[in-house]
């Protein structure tokens, strides 16, 4: 809603704030390790968080779903075998949340029907970034330590482009008409693709 501002750090605890005051509504403990990503699910209002595995443990992540404002954990996530770094909404139904991590695995969670979860497992090296693709249902684009950044499909199912990028790569953010993806690495460089120009 735009009304929220949450905060984490590397302690695992989590801080709600008023997003036009600053002043703290919540404060409380999200898991027992630091806390890697958050991302406020667009559906619910939930928040979504992930970090260095399942409570403390460097392995077996697992997205935790927490209630806002309480903090109360109403659900999770589960399916790596190692830390989880990113996670992302993705627009339209179902209801999906992508998660990527260290096990080198893409796993798009169906939040209607687990029986319909895709994950993918053609990534080669650890993975840090994902971003849902603007105006475009279910697509979505990776990016890691390889020499690769990708475009994939939760609908088809597959990949939609494999993009030759330095690898290291950290950033990565679509422009809102979903037509250009920007790739940022360790390099320094930060490069645009053009999806209408064959990437």
């Amino acid at each position: 809603t735009g009304k929220i501002l949450a905060e984490a750090n590397y302690l695992g605890f989590l801080t709600l704030r008023c997003a036009t005051t600053g002043e703290i509504q919540s404060r409380f403990l999200g898991q027992t390790a630091l806390v890697e990503t958050i991302r406020f699910d667009q559906h619910t209002g939930n928040l979504l968080i992930v970090g260095a595995g399942f409570e403390g443990y460097r392995d077996f992540g697992a997205v935790k779903i927490l209630h806002v404002p309480s903090g109360d954990r109403v659900g999770e996530l589960i399916g790596h075998t190692d830390d989880i770094t990113d996670i992302a909404v993705l627009s339209g139904s179902p209801h999906r949340v992508v998660s990527i991590g260290l096990d080198h695995k893409v796993i798009v969670h169906d939040l209607s029907d687990s029986t319909k979860n895709w994950t993918w497992a053609e990534y080669n090296d650890y993975l840090n970034m994902c971003s849902p693709r603007p105006q475009y249902d279910g697509q979505f684009a990776i990016a890691g330590d390889s020499s690769y950044t990708y475009v994939l499909s939760a609908n088809e199912k597959e990949i939609i482009a494999k993009i030759e990028t330095l690898g290291d790569s950290n950033g990565l953010i679509w422009s809102q008409d979903g037509r250009y993806l920007l790739v940022g690495d360790d390099h320094s460089e930060l490069k645009y693709f053009d999806s209408e120009r064959d990437w």
